[in-house]
């Protein structure tokens, strides 16, 4: 076991230099602290190198933090998650059906303010368009961040209809985000800020942090995808101030199950739509903290896989920059999510899924090394290839990451059956998987009506020989680049 951590806190240091970031992270399960370590600059122009005692800047007003308001309110009997916004807003009339749950999972269809009203008014101002791309992206961080009173907010979006059914479709709309802090308030009468550090913060011992921001916090935005660019900084009712050790204290509550009842903690873990929950989201076997949007400057992540009690959480001075690699987008963030995911997965309860416009993202991330290339086409291609002559394509699935992938030819009236391509995730090789995935699909093939297999394999491929053999492919013909394998069902 200590050899893995070392080895995943190898792979975690290599992926901070990869992606010059700078952070704070700590990972924690039920057997102690597994990684922290500090990355990059609390201020990037002095020079000023980040600590794990560095504080950050957050706010209040994103669906993590307002769904811990939520549910707390919710134990306390205050409302109910299916209460609609015209029972506490009755003032709004166009959406007075909406609920307060399909307000944090971001399925409202109440018109976005910020979007759709302010930042398109920024957008026609003359002055505004004078600026340089830097200062207009400094100017709409500060316009993001202020302090707008909801009657104001109410004001820009009078008179405009939903943009969709509630519950039908995700928006990510900051108006909601508006619409829950004012329930929040007329509830308890505190601002969720305030909520927070009474009901959340203060009973958990999180001394250190803060209401307002801090002198010493450096903001930095990255500008398209890449460029990073300071940003002023934040003031607004809704921030605070926090350090590593306070919020490891908020996510190890969360991962132990103590902040809520185990009713309300299945509530909000409940996902719909996108794999959204009420605060929280889900990736594979791991929830995270829904921190959308970012209004104050920092950044939180906070992710946890319930079974292990495992939390992880980073803050981060800089927004992560993203680039296109290998056909896929990529951050630090994701990269270190999948090198956990892949590190600890092995054969727990696959299920083998066709593929469908609903998984095909999923099965197109599965990663062969560049010398297999010489072997089997890579994934896209495959499910490519199969689909455009209509032949079936399935992916294996476990703890939520795509495993491998099986595409057959079935052709009844020719009698013709076989495995067309096979290949399983690099990062999961010698594990099991190719054994279960073959199995499958052998399966499948005999439920078809096949008597009997062939399948080519490279003579060089020694593994993937071995594992034909394995589930009872038997050697037929040996050619000089490739040989068959015969199997009787």
């Amino acid at each position: 076991m200590k050899n893995n951590q070392e080895e995943f806190t190898a792979r975690v240091d290599a992926l901070a230099t990869k992606w010059d970031i700078s952070a704070v992270l700590l990972m924690e399960n039920r057997e102690g602290v597994m990684l922290e370590k500090a990355y990059g600059y609390a201020d990037r122009k002095a020079g000023r190198k980040m600590t794990l005692q560095d504080r950050f800047c957050l706010s209040a007003h994103v669906n993590f933090f307002l769904g811990l308001c939520v549910l707390h309110l919710y134990e306390a009997g205050k409302f109910s998650l299916n209460a609609k916004v015209g029972e506490w807003i009755p003032e709004y009339k166009t959406g007075a059906a909406v609920t307060v749950s399909q307000l944090l999972r971001a399925e409202s269809g109440i018109p976005d303010e910020l979007y759709q009203v302010r930042i398109p008014a920024l957008q026609k101002d003359p002055a505004h368009a004078a600026l340089s791309n830097e200062e207009k992206f400094q100017r709409e961080f500060e316009e993001k961040v202020k302090d707008v009173s909801f009657e104001e907010v109410l004001r820009h979006i009078e008179g405009k209809e939903l943009d969709h059914i509630p519950g039908q479709e995700d928006d990510g709309n900051t108006t909601a985000i508006s619409f829950l802090a004012e329930i929040i308030r007329r509830a308890s009468g505190l601002l969720p800020r305030e909520y927070l550090m009474q009901h959340i913060f203060r009973p958990l011992g999180m001394e250190d942090t803060r209401p307002g921001n801090d002198e010493t916090v450096m903001h930095q935005g990255c500008m398209g995808d890449d460029q990073l660019v300071p940003l002023p900084r934040a003031e607004a009712r809704h921030c605070f101030t926090t350090t590593l050790s306070d919020m490891n204290k908020l996510a190890r509550a969360i991962a132990e199950k103590r902040l809520f009842s185990e009713k309300t903690m299945k509530l909000a873990l409940k996902c719909k739509r996108e794999f959204c929950g009420l605060g929280f989201c889900k990736q594979g076997d791991l929830y995270f903290a829904d921190e959308f949007p970012s209004l104050a400057g920092d950044y939180l992540r906070m992710y946890f896989q319930f079974e292990e009690g495992m939390s992880w959480v980073y803050l981060l001075g800089e927004e992560l920059i993203s680039r296109h690699e290998e056909n896929e987008w990529r951050a630090f963030s994701n990269e270190v999510r999948r090198a956990w995911q892949y590190e600890r997965a092995y054969p727990k309860k696959p299920e083998l899924k066709k593929v469908t416009g609903k998984n095909v993202w999923d099965a197109m991330e599965i990663q062969i090394r560049p010398e297999q290339l010489s072997f089997v086409p890579d994934a896209k291609s495959c499910i490519a290839s199969s689909l455009a002559h209509r032949q079936p394509v399935y992916v294996l699935m476990d703890h939520g990451l795509p495993v491998g992938i099986a595409a057959l030819t079935i052709k009844p009236r020719q009698k013709e059956y076989h495995v067309s391509f096979l290949q399983v995730d690099h990062r999961l090789q010698g594990r099991g998987y190719g054994r279960i995935l073959l199995t499958h699909a052998v399966r499948l093939l005999k439920e078809a009506g096949a008597k009997k297999l062939e399948i080519g394999v490279n003579r060089f491929n020694i593994p993937a020989q071995k594992l034909y053999m394995s589930v009872g492919f038997q050697l037929d013909t040996v050619y000089e680049g490739f040989m068959r394998l015969k199997m009787e069902l």
